[in-house]
């Protein structure tokens, strides 16, 4: 009995000093395709990073002159730049409205580092890391 009630103090104890760290984990900094069309990172991870460098994002907006309008820049830590824009895509606005700021990213252009925005996927999960 003794040794039982060792064993489950010393299990206790174990599970009492465990870091929580459950649960899947997935996102990072910002990274992009060889030819330079396709980018993708982690808000929060970006946010979180030690470099005063990355940034990852779009904008949504709206002029009576063009109507609804998305532009999505980036930069990585090795200082590449990339920008997108699409006008006239309300469903485009509608996607980039529902980002938050620990939103992940994944954009693709036209062309390298810049041309229209041809496809903008934004993730909100729990996997992704958070602004801290």
């Amino acid at each position: 009995m003794k040794t039982a009630w060792k064993l489950a103090t010393i299990v206790g104890v174990l599970v009492i000093n465990s870091p929580a760290d459950a649960g899947f984990k997935s996102g990072g900094q910002v990274s992009h395709s060889a030819d330079f069309t396709q980018w993708q990172g982690g808000a929060g991870a970006v946010r979180n990073s030690l470099d005063a460098v990355q940034y990852i994002g779009c904008t949504a907006s709206w002029t009576a002159a063009t109507g609804p309008s998305v532009l999505c820049t980036a930069r990585d830590a090795a200082g590449n730049l990339f920008m997108c824009q699409t006008k006239n895509s309300s469903v485009l606005a509608q996607i980039v409205a529902s980002a938050s700021s620990d939103s992940y990213y994944m954009i693709t252009a036209s062309g390298p580092n810049a041309g229209s925005c041809v496809s903008i996927v934004i993730i909100n999960s729990s996997q992704y890391e958070p602004k801290k």
